[in-house]
């Protein structure tokens, strides 16, 4: 009897020790409650939690990008989670990490069969799509990213959340505004000297093309945004109706707007219709182009041409003269300006369709 008791103790020992070495030691189970700890456990600090998995095409470009990011901004707390939905992968998340630059934020692994359960807790809208990144401000509210974000966005989020705690300390403090003032406008009249030449218009037909313009993208980026204003100044519609550049494998026409509470994002496959006598601006947050597969990073003060294709002007030569990082309009440096995604709670966001 002893001796059955010794070996079935025996074997318990080496499942839990193979069980124990099958899940590397930087990873931690993400389980019921672990959610609501990791709120309370980065109380009063910026946080971006990002929403993951091994076997998610879109979130390998990604990650890497993430881990640049946690390393230039040590003021802002990262945490990974891994919701990838096939088993037995804590081998491959870790050195996907590892890969990224990752290894020493806070990871975690899902570690519950019933994955419905951990995902109703984040977000009871949350179907589980991935990657997801969710923007958690010092104050508690949430700003989700549903699909890939874009870095820029991370960027100004972060500035943000900087400028903020800045305010808070410099707050009552009369000579510290002082300072804080000179400092800002000297950066302003920095940034004012330093900014790009803005565009010049482009004529075609009875189209006029204007402020065309994009952002600096960071370093390893793969998409890029590209803005401008197009007039109608004839009698007759005309449609945008496709877009190409040499810099990018595959650029596109898309559309961001407000869905229930939801920011999506979706592509114009129809193109973008100009009515006679009309103006339509492409900027962030509404209709712009979408360029991806880069083949080069932008950099501010750099002009990237693009042609566009009008289904009666036909194809429109333009260049797209790069602003700062962040930049919001042309002749913008970037980083000076507050980010205009909207904060919503909970389970707000930006949807890509």
């Amino acid at each position: 009897m002893r001796r059955r008791f010794a070996a079935i103790l025996g074997l318990g020992i080496l499942f839990a020790s193979a069980s124990a070495l099958g899940s590397p030691p930087g990873l931690k189970p993400f389980e019921r409650g672990t959610w609501q700890s990791l709120l309370k456990g980065h109380a009063d600090r910026p946080t971006l939690v990002h929403f993951w998995g091994v076997t998610c095409g879109p979130c390998k470009v990604e990650l890497p990008l993430l881990g640049k990011f946690a390393k230039d901004h040590p003021d802002i707390d990262v945490v990974t989670v891994s919701a990838d939905l096939v088993p037995n992968l804590p081998a491959a998340t870790q050195s996907m990490l590892d890969k990224a630059g990752l290894s020493s934020t806070e990871n975690f692994i899902f570690n519950d069969g019933f994955v419905e359960r951990l995902r109703f807790e984040i977000d009871p809208a949350w179907q589980g799509d991935i990657p997801r990144t969710m923007l958690i401000s010092r104050d508690g509210s949430i700003t989700t990213i549903e699909g890939s974000a874009e870095m820029s966005d991370l960027e100004k989020w972060s500035a943000q959340q900087l400028s903020k705690h800045c305010h808070s300390i410099c707050k009552g403090n009369t000579d510290m505004k002082t300072r804080l003032k000179d400092v800002l406008l000297a950066a302003f009249a920095l940034a004012l000297c330093a900014a790009p030449a803005i565009a010049d218009d482009v004529k075609a037909g009875d189209l006029v093309i204007s402020q065309a313009w994009s952002r600096a993208t960071p370093g390893g980026a793969k998409v890029a945004g590209g803005y401008l204003i197009i007039e109608n100044k004839g009698t007759a519609a005309d449609k945008l109706v496709g877009v190409s550049a040499d810099i990018a494998g595959k650029a596109e026409i898309h559309e961001m707007a407000m869905d229930n509470g939801v920011m999506k994002m979706r592509l114009l496959d129809k193109g973008l219709a100009i009515d006679p006598g009309k103006t339509v601006k492409l900027a962030p947050g509404g209709y712009h182009l979408m360029l991806q597969e880069l083949k080069g990073p932008f950099k501010q003060g750099d002009k990237v041409p693009v042609t566009l294709q009008f289904e009666k002007a036909g194809k429109v030569a333009v260049s797209l003269d790069v602003q700062g990082v962040g930049a919001q309009a042309p002749g913008d440096a970037g980083h000076s300006g507050h980010m205009d995604m909207k904060k919503m709670p909970d389970h707000s966001g930006m949807k890509m369709k």
